[in-house]
């Protein structure tokens, strides 16, 4: 049986595009899910299900008992006062709203269920925030040394920019299968102190933290990079999809 996969949205307000593309009225939010997402799920051989940004926090435990699997997305930076730091001028747009919905949403999931959770870019930024942890709101300006891990107009989405080096006995090794990948790059945030539910599983060669996963046997991962944009190129990305949908379906079979 196809293991259904709940993908989180994102939320725009842009009245240019909403109005030349037809989407909605100029003064209308419009909550969406970029189309690599679903493919990536679909090619694996799962059921996508995007959810929406809720406003009302009892809809997560009901939600949850209909999903195999879930998916955090790539997005807008998370709110500094969610792992208690002062805000950077630095940081980029946040939506506080999303930031509430998902965090109850992971929390929740990590709470109550077992199901498998993949969090990639900011999904993996949230991950570590959900568990304690605390990020760099800008690594150019806060962590000295850092490269440039932010790609976005600079190189297409599916080009490897950087290699990351994966910890040996992680999940994350056993899947791809090599303890140096290269990945595309598209975020200027990454986890500064790691929640201690989670271990550090690819670092990037300056140093910066590529990938977290939960300790122990749960199939709950974080990477920064954004393996959906690759994963009909690449055979490590598909990997990563193939056992996150796998260990999904597994959870169906067990019930």
């Amino acid at each position: 049986m196809k293991p259904l996969i709940g993908i989180t949205s994102n939320r725009t307000t842009d009245p240019s595009r909403q109005a030349s593309q037809g989407l909605a009225l100029s003064d209308q939010t419009i909550q969406h899910v970029a189309d690599d997402y679903v493919k990536a799920i679909e090619r694996a051989g799962g059921i996508p299900v995007i959810i929406p940004v809720y406003e009302q926090s009892g809809n997560y435990a009901k939600l949850l008992q209909s999903l195999d699997g879930l998916l955090f997305t790539g997005g807008s930076d998370i709110d500094p006062s969610y792992y208690n730091a002062k805000r950077s001028d630095k940081i980029g747009a946040t939506d506080p709203g999303r930031d509430r919905h998902e965090l109850a949403l992971i929390g929740e999931a990590l709470r109550s269920t077992t199901i498998p959770v993949l969090a990639i870019c900011r999904g993996c930024q949230l991950l570590n925030v959900a568990g304690g942890g605390t990020l760099y709101q800008d690594l150019p300006s806060e962590r000295e040394g850092s490269a440039n891990h932010s790609y976005a107009g600079l190189s297409p989405k599916h080009e490897a920019v950087q290699q990351v080096t994966i910890e040996k006995e992680t999940k994350l090794c056993a899947i791809v299968g090599t303890e140096r990948l290269a990945v595309n790059s598209f975020h200027h945030q990454a986890a500064k102190t790691v929640g201690p539910q989670f271990s550090v599983t690819a670092t990037a060669d300056d140093g910066t933290i590529e990938g977290i996963e939960m300790k122990g046997d749960r199939f709950v991962l974080g990477v920064q990079w954004h393996p959906e944009l690759m994963h009909d190129t690449d055979a490590a990305a598909a990997a990563l999809f193939e056992a996150f949908v796998g260990r999904s379906a597994a959870s169906v079979r067990a019930v």
